[in-house]
């Protein structure tokens, strides 16, 4: 039942990733590892406001699944978990535990 109630909170609390990663999320060392993703992040929202769809896993689901993403998200936290002064409790932290990828080193 914990881990229910752990994993329901993690899906919540990544539902509006996609509309709050931008790069002033982004210490100044990290903005060129983390352009893809922004890029994404941005892209997927994007997409979202055409189809005018109001599922907000659609845009997790999308960032989760651009090209690269299970390298370049890593990438770009680990970047943030350095040089950021959030102490790893990042946007792209989270992003990063909701799509399921394994952190690395920057």
């Amino acid at each position: 039942m914990l881990l229910q109630n752990v994993f329901i909170t993690l899906v919540l609390s990544a539902i509006g990733l996609a509309q709050e990663i931008d790069d002033g999320d982004i210490p100044g060392q990290c903005i060129e590892v983390c352009a893809s993703t922004i890029r994404a992040a941005q892209n997927c929202t994007h997409i979202d406001l055409i189809t005018d769809d109001e599922d907000e896993g659609v845009d997790l689901q999308c960032i989760c699944i651009s090209p690269n993403a299970n390298t370049e998200i890593p990438m770009c936290e680990a970047c943030i978990r350095q040089f950021g002064e959030e102490g790893g409790d990042s946007d792209i932290s989270n992003l990063l535990r909701s799509c399921g990828f394994a952190t690395t080193t920057f």
